[in-house]
């Protein structure tokens, strides 16, 4: 059995651009948070018709044998559908979103990721960071390793680090996560998704202290969002976070 809950709020920014989805039927629980890059015209729009059309396959999916295969060509799909989003003029608009998104058949956990929100796993008193961030330092990375740039340019460009390099909508993304193998779960074991209105606020012994204190996938998750708006951090971004729990068979 999945206890999962979840929660969104808009910070202090102007506009909502975060969206989640959750449920549990037939006892394989699904979960995605997106948050639309707000620096494109439509983030809240991107955000929205992934979360959508995620619900939308998912229920209709006859065959989900093959998880890793349903996310990669859920990726591939949602970006391609983003890429050509219109306007009332038939414009094309300049949007994006992140994406994560995990599915739990049995204890068995699935996840997959593009952009920088994450997945975590809490286990045995640890929580543990499944995703990687998709952004301009993870291909600095990568280029200096290869000896493709020299230190001097690594440090240069790092103060570009923080940039998104993948994100659906960004088309033939070349940056995306899916977990291979399944995690297994034990009972009491907890998975947070979140968007970086959350993990940015709330450190990772924070969010410990949260998920020790209590029982249920709701009340964790309501304890995460009122400590982020008693933080009351200047320029708080959306903040979205959903949690399941998994209680045992």
């Amino acid at each position: 059995m999945i206890d999962v809950f979840g929660k969104t709020i808009q910070g202090k920014r102007t506009k909502q651009e975060d969206s989640i989805y959750y449920q549990v039927k037939n006892n394989v629980g699904m979960a995605v948070v997106c948050d639309g890059m707000g620096g494109l015209e439509e983030g809240d729009w991107a955000s929205y018709i992934a979360v959508r059309l995620m619900k939308k396959h998912f229920n209709r999916s006859s065959n989900l044998d093959d998880i890793p295969t349903f996310f990669h060509n859920e990726i591939h799909h949602l970006d391609n559908v983003i890429c050509k989003l219109e306007d009332d003029n038939n414009k094309l608009l300049i949007a994006g979103t992140t994406y994560t998104s995990t599915i739990i058949r049995e204890n068995k956990l699935y996840w997959a990721s593009v952009g920088d929100s994450k997945v975590y796993v809490y286990s045995q008193g640890k929580l543990r960071c499944l995703t990687r961030t998709h952004n301009y330092k993870l291909q600095l990375d990568q280029e200096l390793n290869k000896g493709m740039i020299t230190q001097a340019v690594y440090n240069e460009e790092l103060k570009k680090a923080n940039c998104l390099i993948s994100y659906l909508g960004v088309g033939n993304m070349e940056y995306y996560d899916i977990s291979s193998e399944p995690i297994e779960l034990t009972k009491g074991d907890v998975v947070l998704i979140c968007s970086d209105g959350v993990f940015s606020t709330m450190s990772d012994l924070e969010l410990i202290n949260v998920i020790n204190s209590k029982v249920y996938a709701k009340d964790i998750v309501n304890s995460v969002i009122s400590q982020i708006e008693e933080k009351n951090k200047k320029g708080q971004d959306n903040a979205s976070l959903v949690v399941l729990k998994y209680i045992g068979n």
